[in-house]
C-alpha cells in the first residue's frame, strides 16, 4: 500500500491541506512555521497510535481537528476533540474494522525509522536501532557485560602471571642444585664427634707416652740400682700390666676415631651446605612460582575461552537474526555493511543503506518519513527519488 491522498484540518499549525501524491516522492516545503512538520505529523498520528500524539494536536482557537489517509485498500480517519481522539479504519466500500489500530499496526512496521536521522546517530544508537528492528533471541548486552568482567579479570591474572614470571627469572641457582636441604646439623654433629674422638685419642696417647717414659726411667734405675731390683721388678710388672691395659684402651679409642679423610669430607660438605641449601630454597621457590604461573595462566585461558564463546554465541545469534537488508551486520556494538563500519561508508552510501533499511522495515505500507529533508543536497534528493 501507498498513501494515495492525505487530507488534514486544524492539526497543529495547519488550517487545511489536501495532497494527492504524483510519483513516489512528495516534498513538503515552505517557510519556517508554515506547517511542514504538521503535515508529516498528520501522517504519523493517523498511523502510529495515540501514544505518539502530542498534548495539543488541535490548532490554537479551534475545537476539533481531522486527518484522513486514503491507502488504496483502506481509509484511515482520525478525529480530535477536546474530549480526546478517535480512530476509524474502513474499506473503500465503507465497511469499518472493529479493531482499527490492530489493522494499522500490522501494516506500518517501523514507520518511525528516519533514514536521515539514522545516518546522524552515533554508532551505539545505530546498533540499538537495528537491534530493535531485528528478531534476535540472544541477550547480547548481558554477554558483553560478562565479557567485560572476564576481560578485566583476565587483565588482572595476566598482570599477576607477568609479575610471577619476572620473579622466577630473578631466582638464580646452579642446575645441579639438589631438591632437598643438606642436613647441616648432622654434619656438624659428625665433626664434633670426630673432634671429641681425636681429643680423647691424644689424651690416651699422652698417658701411653707417660707410662712408657716411666718404664724407661725404671729401666734406667734398674741399671743404676741393681740393689733395688726386686722392688723395681714388681713396679715394672705393674707398669707393664698398665701398658697392656692402656694399649687396649688406646686401640679401642682408635677404633672409635674417624678417618681424617672422612672428617675432611664433612668439613668440606659443611662449607658448601649453606650455599646448596640456599639454592635448594630458590629451586623450591621457583617451582612454586611456576606452579602458580600455570594455575593463573589456566585461569586466563578460561576467561579468554568464555569471552570467545560469548562472542561466537552473539555472532551466531546475529547471523540467524532477520536483519532488514542483505549485507547488514551487527558486530561488537556497531553497525557494519558488507564488512565495513557504517560510519566509514560514504555519505551517499549511508543514505542508500539507511533508506533501504527503512524500505525493508515497511513491507506492507510503503511510507518513509524524512523529517529534516532540507538537509539533503541535490545528490541526496536524487538518491531518495531513485530509490522511492
Amino acid at each position: 500500500m501507498k498513501i494515495i491522498n492525505l487530507k488534514a484540518e486544524n492539526v497543529k499549525k495547519l488550517i487545511a491541506v489536501d495532497i494527492t501524491p504524483e510519483g513516489n516522492t512528495v516534498v513538503i516545503s515552505g517557510k519556517n512555521g508554515a506547517g511542514k512538520t504538521s503535515v508529516l505529523d498528520s501522517i504519523f498520528w493517523a498511523l502510529a497510535g495515540t501514544k505518539n500524539i502530542q498534548d495539543k494536536p488541535i490548532r490554537e482557537g479551534e475545537e476539533k481537528a481531522f486527518i484522513r489517509l486514503d491507502l488504496g485498500k483502506i481509509i484511515v480517519e482520525r478525529k480530535f476533540t477536546d474530549k480526546g481522539t478517535y480512530l476509524s479504519v474502513s474499506t473503500q466500500e465503507g465497511a469499518k474494522f472493529s479493531n482499527p489500530q490492530e489493522v494499522i499496526d500490522k501494516l506500518i512496521g517501523a514507520i518511525t525509522f528516519d533514514p536521515l536521522e539514522f545516518g546522524s546517530m552515533d554508532s551505539k544508537t545505530q546498533y540499538q536501532t537495528i537491534r530493535s528492528l531485528s528478531n534476535i533471541d540472544y541477550d547480547i548486552e548481558e554477554a558483553e557485560a560478562l565479557n567485560k568482567t572476564d576481560y578485566d579479570e583476565r587483565q588482572f591474572v595476566n598482570r599477576k602471571v607477568k609479575e610471577l614470571t619476572a620473579q622466577i627469572e630473578g631466582i638464580k641457582f646452579p642446575e645441579e642444585t639438589p631438591d632437598e636441604l643438606v642436613n647441616i646439623s648432622e654434619i656438624s654433629s659428625n665433626i664434633e664427634k670426630a673432634n671429641t674422638a681425636a681429643f680423647n685419642l691424644d689424651r690416651e696417647k699422652q698417658k701411653l707416652g707417660n707410662f712408657r717414659t716411666e718404664v724407661a726411667n725404671i729401666d734406667n734405675e734398674i741399671l743404676e740400682l741393681e740393689g733395688k731390683l726386686a722392688g723395681l721388678k714388681t713396679r715394672k710388672e705393674n707398669g707393664e700390666n698398665s701398658i697392656k691395659s692402656q694399649e687396649d684402651v688406646v686401640k679401642k679409642k682408635e677404633k672409635e676415631c674417624f678417618s681424617p679423610e672422612m672428617v675432611a669430607e664433612w668439613k668440606s660438605e659443611l662449607g658448601t651446605a649453606g650455599i646448596i641449601n640456599a639454592n635448594v630454597e630458590k629451586k623450591k621457590q621457583r617451582s612454586a612460582k611456576l606452579a602458580e604461573v600455570k594455575t593463573e595462566t589456566e585461569k586466563s585461558d578460561k576467561y579468554t575461552q568464555n569471552i570467545e564463546d560469548r562472542k561466537k554465541a552473539a555472532q551466531d545469534a546475529l547471523e540467524k537474526a532477520k536483519l532488514p537488508i542483505k549485507g547488514l551486520q551487527l558486530t561488537e556494538g556497531e553497525v557494519y555493511f558488507k564488512g565495513i563500519p557504517f560510519a566509514q561508508c560514504s555519505t551517499a552510501e549511508q543514505l542508500r543503506i539507511s533508506t533501504s533499511i527503512a524500505m525493508a522495515s515497511n513491507p506492507e505500507l510503503r511510507v518513509i518519513r524524512i523529517k529534516e529533508g532540507s538537509l539533503l543536497d541535490e545528490d541526496g534528493m536524487k538518491i531518495i527519488r531513485e530509490m522511492a
